[in-house]
């Protein structure tokens, strides 16, 4: 009963794999619409821009290349959370490979005392 503790171990970790799965897709979802809000906030106010002194632009220079390694950051992250959900799926398939495998040497073990049992009341009637 081994793999039962593997088993009981990788049922409790889904809870909070699935909470903080929703938690990135929310952080996702919110850094993603930054950069359309301001490139919308930025196309309306050009005339805005024009006006900025050098250090307030070079201040949005500073935050628009942040945004983009956010991005950057993003993606990753995303593809980590794939590579997580595929080794996942490849475990449960295991996790139900194991099982079956377990199933099966309960099996072979009953049969195998069966035998055994067979072949001693078949001693015995011989030495009768």
């Amino acid at each position: 009963m081994m793999g039962v503790g593997w088993i009981e171990a990788a049922n409790a970790l889904s809870l909070p794999m699935g909470a903080t799965g929703l938690l990135i897709l929310g952080v996702v979802s919110f850094i993603r619409a930054l950069p359309s809000l301001r490139r919308v906030r930025m196309e309306s106010d050009t005339s805005l821009r024009h006006a900025l002194d050098d250090g307030a632009q070079k201040h949005i220079d500073r935050l628009e290349k942040h945004i983009e390694r956010q991005d950057k950051r993003l993606r990753d992250i995303e593809e980590r959370m794939e590579e997580c959900e595929r080794e996942r799926a490849q475990m449960r398939g295991e996790i139900a490979e194991l099982r079956a495998m377990l199933a099966a040497r309960g099996e072979i073990r009953q049969r195998a005392q069966l035998i055994v049992a067979a072949d001693r009341l078949e001693e015995r009637e011989r030495a009768k």
